[in-house]
C-alpha cells in the first residue's frame, strides 16, 4: 500500500462516493474496484513491483480479518 499515491486514494474514495461520508457501507466488490483501480494506476508508475491481483488480494484478505467481528 505505500506505493499507492495519496492522491489516487482521495480520488478512487471520491469516486466510490466515500468523500465526507463515514458511514456507507461496501460490500465485497465494491472494495475490490477501489482497492484494484488504486493499484492499476500504481502499477503505471511502479510496473515491477506491483502485482495487481496479488495486491488486491492481499489487501482484501487483511481488511476482510481486521474488520472480522
Amino acid at each position: 500500500m505505500d506505493l499507492i499515491d495519496l492522491s489516487v486514494a482521495m480520488e478512487e474514495f471520491e469516486r466510490q462516493g466515500l468523500k465526507g461520508q463515514n458511514d456507507k457501507l461496501m460490500d465485497v466488490v465494491e472494495m475490490i474496484n477501489a482497492v484494484a483501480a488504486m493499484y492499476e494506476a500504481s502499477a503505471r508508475t511502479h510496473d515491477q513491483l506491483v502485482n495487481v491481483p496479488l495486491c488486491v488480494d492481499l489487501v482484501l484478505n487483511w481488511l476482510l480479518n481486521v474488520y472480522d467481528v
